[in-house]
């Protein structure tokens, strides 16, 4: 013979309280259909006769409701016997398992004090949750979960309440979305996780200008003044130490002593790798259309455009051929390819 479906299927409803509505209503019906029985030694049926008939659904009636539910969660979903030893369950006036805090002196509610006991993974804690997610403007994990445990308490509430905020809000999936897929990430190059020595693939950057003051004496008098300089930044890329190498312009004769000084330093380095010049022009016809570019950005503009002529000049390229270093230039538009050197920059930066 078939099972017969339970008359109250909490799987069937999609919120908590529309499942209490619904609840309330086959009470309701029952307590007409027991009209009468109020001698009844049927303790549900007490309950229910409890409440006065009326056109719209009372609080009493929908307490009742809640908890009936919620004594058919526990038990169709019983603790186990670590978990009653471990939360000290007891069961309370209105035979719902309850656990027996230390907060029981507090000014808390009872139900903060003794929070209501729901196993993990099942439907009538994915409910309570969305409800208290939802009714909270969307709260994030944490406060959603010490909203939750005011009221009732499941085991491994954190990872219970990411886990159903994680499925079943859609708004939050939305939130969350990102415009497209992500492809899986490639492998390191191997000038970046071969054994080596320091600097012998690094990156360079520039970053200026740098305003500094100056002090000239001459003839016993002393003069001060500020001047504009430039940083060289090259970047190991092996162990992401940084070596810096001021530049009074930036110039390829200039850069060129920059470079001398740091292979003088440090070594003749394998391979150099620098920005690509094509993001600086599709960046400058980007700002030219931008009638409200401020006087800084176009400073620095100008500034990384030069940084391109020294960088491909002539004569940078032809002392690179003359140590044997290979000179790679990122792709156009791909800045994340410089990322062993960018983050280095900007944290050199003066404030």
């Amino acid at each position: 013979m078939p099972e017969q479906p339970p008359i109250l299927d909490v799987e069937r409803w999609s919120s908590w309280g529309k499942a209490k509505r619904i609840t309330a209503y086959v009470i309701r019906f029952l307590r007409k259909r027991l009209k009468g029985t109020a001698n009844s030694d049927n303790p549900f049926a007490q309950e229910i006769q409890g409440h006065l008939a009326a056109e719209h659904l009372t609080i009493p009636e929908l307490r009742t409701a809640e908890n009936l539910l919620l004594r058919l969660h526990q038990a169709k979903y019983p603790p186990t016997e670590a978990q009653a030893r471990d939360l000290s369950l007891f069961l309370d006036h209105n035979r719902l398992l309850r656990l027996n805090s230390r907060l029981n002196k507090s000014d808390l509610t009872d139900y903060a004090k003794q929070p209501i006991f729901l196993q993990k993974a099942t439907r009538i804690a994915e409910l309570v949750t969305q409800e208290a997610h939802e009714s909270n403007h969307h709260a994030a994990v944490n406060t959603t979960t010490a909203i939750l445990r005011q009221r009732f308490w499941i085991p491994h509430g954190k990872k219970t309440v990411a886990s159903v905020l994680r499925k079943t809000c859609l708004k939050c999936q939305g939130l969350r979305a990102k415009p497209y897929c992500l492809p899986d990430s490639p492998d390191l190059p191997a000038n970046r996780v071969a054994r080596n020595r320091p600097f012998a693939h690094c990156g360079v950057d520039y970053f200026g200008p740098v305003s500094v003051r100056t002090e000239q004496v001459i003839n016993d008098k002393t003069t001060r003044g500020v001047k504009k300089i430039w940083v060289a930044l090259f970047t190991c890329m092996v162990t992401r130490a940084i070596h810096l190498e001021v530049a009074q312009d930036n110039t390829a004769l200039m850069f060129l002593h920059t470079l001398r000084r740091f292979i003088a330093r440090r070594g003749v380095p394998n391979s150099i790798t620098s920005d690509n010049g094509k993001n600086f022009t599709a960046a400058a016809g980007t700002l030219t259309q931008r009638k409200e570019a401020q006087q800084e950005s176009s400073m620095e503009l100008r500034s990384r455009k030069k940084w391109l002529e020294t960088f491909r000049s002539q004569e940078v390229q032809d002392y690179s051929l003359n140590k044997e270093i290979q000179w790679r230039f990122i792709p156009e538009r791909a800045a994340w390819m410089g990322a062993s050197m960018k983050p280095w920059s900007n944290s050199s930066k003066p404030p």
